[in-house]
């Protein structure tokens, strides 16, 4: 997928992004500071937004995209096999609720109230999602913001096995929860893209090439 140009403007912001490569099957981490243009070039990408100035993707279908943003929230009143079972039917998949159960590694919660869930268990819920079709675009807003290393390395999992049919973009404040299975990095600072680089996965090595 080739962003051959993107470009949107604020009153006191410019996000301006060209000829950058989203490489198939891979995990690529979005990363920057606050206010680098992270959200927006997400939001832009999912569709959620309009680019005000300028637009040019190739190979590159809105409704084959699945954005899942940060502060999603599933139903509290709701178990969690009902939740799921409501999620499916809109979506016109035919893929089972206990199948996605199974997935999530949420069987023997199944009947519990989402209210009662821990927050990594409700983070995994907001993954729905991810199973009921295929993508060619997966874009994910901090999929490993408040939860345990348990419910981190089970997302991972889901991430790493999702790579085989798409591409992933994974924005993350959080760099140790990126160096172990993102393929490369993009950086961006000030609307733009500063650098982008293959990871090594050496953690050193990639806190070097991004502050030094």
């Amino acid at each position: 997928m080739m962003i051959n140009q993107i470009k949107h403007e604020y009153s006191n912001f410019s996000l301006d992004i060209s000829n950058l490569m989203l490489k198939d099957n891979s995990i690529i981490g979005l990363i920057g500071e606050n206010g680098a243009g992270k959200t927006t070039l997400m939001n832009i990408l999912s569709g959620m937004q309009i680019a005000n100035t300028e637009m040019q993707l190739g190979n590159y279908k809105f409704e084959n995209i699945l954005f899942i943003p940060s502060d999603l929230d599933p139903y509290d009143y709701m178990t969690v096999l009902e939740f799921i079972t409501i999620v499916i039917n809109y979506s016109n998949s035919i893929i089972s609720p206990q199948s996605i159960i199974e997935k999530l590694e949420l069987n023997e919660k199944k009947d519990t109230l989402i209210s009662e869930l821990s927050q990594g268990m409700k983070k995994k819920l907001t993954l729905i999602n991810l199973f009921l079709n295929s993508y060619n675009l997966i874009i994910l807003d901090e999929p490993f913001n408040s939860v345990d290393i348990k419910y981190i390395y089970q997302i991972k999992k889901i991430i790493i096995d999702l790579k085989k049919e798409s591409i992933i973009l994974i924005s993350s404040h959080i760099l140790d929860t990126l160096a172990d299975i993102c393929d490369e990095f993009i950086y961006l600072e000030d609307g733009k893209v500063k650098k982008t680089f293959s990871n090594n996965k050496n953690f050193s090595t990639l806190e070097r090439e991004l502050f030094e």
